[in-house]
């Protein structure tokens, strides 16, 4: 969501944080599979990635994040709210 617009993603991010090399932190997206064995490939490779680079690695066409779910779910249980 974002200035109170709803968007609509065809596919799904799972952000995981990751410890680089360099002793810090970085985010990376992995896209969601129903494929258990093609997820766990794409997670290897992606954080392996991210901390090898020492670089978040995200895709923004797939991830919502924490604080625009909240806002969301907040802005949906006020309307039920409402109507009931």
């Amino acid at each position: 969501m974002d200035k109170d617009r709803l968007y609509r993603f065809d596919r799904l991010g799972i952000n995981v944080i990751v410890d680089h090399q360099r002793g810090g932190i970085c985010n990376c997206d992995i896209p969601y599979s129903d494929d258990i064995q093609q997820f766990s490939n794409d997670y290897d490779r992606i954080t392996q990635q991210a901390a090898i680079a020492c670089q978040n690695i995200t895709d923004d066409s797939a991830q919502m994040d924490g604080s625009h779910a909240a806002r969301f779910l907040d802005r949906l249980q006020q309307t039920i709210n409402e109507l009931t």
